[in-house]
C-alpha cells in the first residue's frame, strides 16, 4: 500500500482554501439589515426634553443616508431603512448651508442672529422646508432659548 499522497492534494487543498476565504470575504459583506434609527432619536428627545440649554452628539459606526422631519427621521444604509419618530417635538431639521447649522454646532445664537425675532424668522423657515437629506457620521442635537424663541434644532 502506497503511503505517499497524491501530487495534486496541494493545489486541490490551496483551491479550498482560496474558495473558504472568498465565501467568508462574501458573507462577511452583505448586509446586515436596517441599521437603528431609535438610538438618534432618543438622543433628540433628550436633548429636546431639557429645560436648559443641552446638546449631543450621535455618532454612527457607519456613514448613513438620514432624513430629517420635525417629527421624526429616517436612517438608511443602501435599501434597508429604519424610521423613529420624536416623543419631545416638532424639531427643527437643520440644512448645513443654512444660518442654523452654525448655531447647532455650537455658537451662540447672539452671535448669528441680530435678535430673537431673527432667529424665530429662521426657525420658522426651516420648518417649512421639505426634509433634510444627507448622508453622516454623525447627527447633533441642540436645544436653545433665547428670548422668547425655545427651540430645538437637529441638523449633521
Amino acid at each position: 500500500m502506497p503511503t505517499d499522497a497524491p501530487t495534486d492534494l496541494l493545489p486541490v487543498w490551496t483551491g479550498l482554501t482560496v474558495a473558504s476565504l472568498a465565501l467568508f470575504g462574501v458573507v462577511v459583506g452583505l448586509p446586515t439589515g436596517a441599521p437603528d434609527a431609535t438610538e438618534p432619536a432618543s438622543t433628540v428627545d433628550e436633548v429636546a426634553s431639557s429645560s436648559y440649554d443641552a446638546s449631543a452628539t450621535v455618532s454612527f459606526r457607519t456613514r448613513s443616508r438620514v432624513e430629517l422631519r420635525p417629527h421624526g427621521l429616517d436612517r438608511c444604509r443602501g435599501d434597508a431603512c429604519a424610521h423613529a419618530t420624536f416623543e419631545f417635538g416638532p424639531v427643527v431639521p437643520v440644512a448645513a448651508d443654512s444660518s442654523l447649522a452654525a448655531v447647532v454646532a455650537g455658537v451662540a445664537p447672539e452671535s448669528v442672529f441680530d435678535s430673537p425675532a431673527t432667529l424665530r424668522r429662521a426657525v420658522e423657515r426651516a420648518r417649512q422646508r421639505a426634509p433634510v437629506v444627507t448622508t453622516t457620521s454623525e447627527l447633533h442635537a441642540r436645544h436653545i432659548s433665547w428670548g422668547e424663541v425655545d427651540v430645538t434644532l437637529v441638523g449633521t
